[in-house]
């Protein structure tokens, strides 16, 4: 128990952290399976903060209750979930209230004291990160009510979106629409504008109808649209730059069932009819696989009848035998390389995502060998074509993006849901082509989603840039607005660290291709977390048009006015922040 006399009181320390090394949370996040990153994200949460951490103090100067710990061998190296970004913070709190939150931002604004407030650090450019000090919500994680006639939720951002759904189904409800992965933070889903996919659902701070931002200098403020709409739209993806969300509000609607299914075409008929496409489907993503003519198309639409209609469809549903089946051709090309040294017994064992890592890991950046799996890739997809999956909307939606990845993804305009102007198919023939003129060892997939447009100013999906592209002075709704997201990877499959590096060094060349070439012909954006600053270290050019993309198509300067009123300080600015408004 807790005695407020004592200036600080010394908490038993059940796990020390100089214990955990290094290759342990490698290890720990190296799952090749997203349907498995629950479990580890409570593991970290555990050893970092959760009550197993090193030494938590009350310090009753300033009423904190918070775990705090010291830069050295109590705090371990934290890294995202992608492995490639790694911070060592001086200090680490985990505040148990949002007025904690509230104390620690007021206490380190008075000291100008940098801190970051950070999630499930999920995000591939550890956009959170700090290397001062870092705060972290996982027990400011509340789900506060539930009010079913309005279908709304009220949450704190510690929640996970996984708890929140489950919470939701309890009442007939769930989210609109998800990213690939259920362990983010609310929090952090809404502030670095995560997305899903399908033409008339727009990216996920959308579903954000109301929230409290705490702020460095104004404490906390309670903000929706009909109080400030310019604070509204302006700090619902803000980075965590003005502030760390507390409370937030999110519009539901009610549970559904729908049904997955997954056809290959080659790149031509694809294009023919994707217009169609586009409008007649209420998710949909594409998964291009370079080197090869085919790209798998997976759509998940609203199951229409009783039981009787799900019943149905389970019987035409991909057996697990047509998976094995299906996983020949990866088997088969990873048992007979002639460095391989899996056993036919582990093989057979097997996902698909740990299969092509592994062959992967084989030689990951010779063209020949990235080729050859890539058209393993397409023989699987193939082999499993029809009905895939059938389940509440939260469970299709959530799907396997494979083991630790570099992760480079675009967002532009492209047109209407009426009428679709085709830029996005035409980006990717170009891109396509690019990768194979010029022999980049890409492996499969480049993902492309659609979302209609956001509201929110800082949204890189946002209605007045578009309304800007076009010139128009027009009130097209958001939700007429097409946008495409473009997504591509190189897989981190290996655990020596040179070899990462190299990988990592081949990707980054990947991306500057695709900046230099293909995004400003559409005016793309980098998704916010997974924009990196360090690609830009040395090419003055690039940052110039980098720069130029981002003047054209968001409102920089209200950017940092808002920031300047909430944090006058500067203390929530880490070096991801200062580079975007170039401090």
């Amino acid at each position: 128990s807790h005695s407020h006399s004592h200036s600080h009181i010394l908490i038993r320390v059940l796990v020390s952290a100089s214990s955990i090394s290094l290759m342990w949370w490698k290890r720990l996040l190296s799952s090749s399976s997203t349907r498995t990153f629950s479990s580890i994200s409570r593991a970290v949460g555990i050893v970092v903060g959760g009550g197993c951490g090193l030494f938590a103090f009350v310090n009753s100067s300033c009423n904190v209750h918070s775990l705090f710990v010291k830069r050295g061998d109590e705090v371990p190296e934290l890294f995202n979930w992608s492995g490639n970004h790694s911070v060592h913070p001086k200090k680490l709190y985990q505040p148990e209230s949002l007025e904690e939150v509230g104390q620690i931002l007021k206490e380190c604004h008075n000291r100008k004291e940098k801190v970051r407030v950070i999630g499930s650090s999920i995000s591939p450019n550890g956009i959170g990160f700090s290397t001062e000090s870092m705060i972290e919500m996982a027990k400011c994680n509340r789900i506060l009510w539930v009010n079913k006639e309005r279908k709304q939720i009220c949450v704190e951002a510690g929640a996970l979106v996984v708890d929140v759904v489950n919470e939701l189904r309890k009442y007939g409800l769930t989210l609109e629409n998800y990213a690939s992965i259920n362990t983010q933070q609310i929090g952090g889903y809404v502030q670095a504008g995560a997305h899903g996919t399908g033409v008339r659902i727009p990216p996920v701070d959308e579903q954000v109808i109301a929230f409290t931002l705490i702020t460095p200098s104004q404490g906390t403020i309670y903000i929706d649209r009909d109080g400030d709409e310019n604070a509204f739209n302006m700090c619902r993806v803000g980075l965590g730059a003005m502030g760390a969300l507390g409370t937030i509000t999110l519009r539901c609607v009610d549970a559904h069932t729908l049904v997955e299914e997954t056809i290959v075409l080659p790149r031509e008929d694809l294009i023919k009819k994707h217009r169609e496409r586009l409008k007649g489907n209420m998710h949909m993503r594409y998964m291009w696989i370079p080197h090869t003519n085919s790209v798998v198309v997976v759509t998940c639409n609203k199951v229409c009848g009783d039981a009787s209609k799900i019943a149905e469809l389970e019987k035409l549903k991909i057996s697990s035998s047509q998976v094995y089946i299906a996983l020949s051709s990866f088997r088969d090309l990873l048992l007979n390389h002639k460095h391989n040294v899996t056993s036919v017994e582990d093989a057979n064992a097997m996902t698909f995502a740990q299969l092509r890592d592994a062959v992967l890991a084989l030689n990951p950046l010779d063209l020949d060998h990235v080729r050859a799996c890539n058209q393993a890739e397409a023989m699987f997809w193939k082999g499993i074509e029809g009905v895939t999956d059938i389940g509440p909307s939260d469970d299709i939606l959530g799907f396997e993006c494979g083991g630790q990845q570099c992760v480079h993804e675009v967002c532009f305009a492209a047109g209407t849901i009426d009428a679709p102007s085709m830029e996005d198919m035409d980006y990717m023939q170009n891109l396509l082509n690019m990768i194979e003129e010029k022999g980049i060892p890409a492996p499969a997939p480049i993902e492309q989603r659609w979302t209609c447009a956001s509201t929110s100013s800082l949204s890189i999906a946002n209605r007045n840039a578009w309304l800007k592209k076009h010139n128009t002075s027009k009130e097209i709704p958001a939700s007429e607005i097409l946008y495409s997201w473009v997504g591509v990877i190189m897989y981190l499959c290996m655990e020596e660290e040179d070899a990462r590096a190299q990988i990592s060094t081949a990707f980054r060349t990947y991306t500057h291709d695709i900046e230099d070439y293909m995004m400003d012909a559409v005016c793309a954006n980098t998704h916010w977390a997974k924009l990196e600053p360090s690609s830009f270290e040395g090419n003055k050019r690039r940052e110039a048009r980098f720069r130029q993309r981002l003047e054209q198509t968001l409102p920089v300067e209200d950017f940092r006015n808002f920031r300047d009123a909430y944090d006058p300080h500067h203390i929530l600015t880490n070096d991801f922040i200062a580079f975007l408004l170039g401090d």
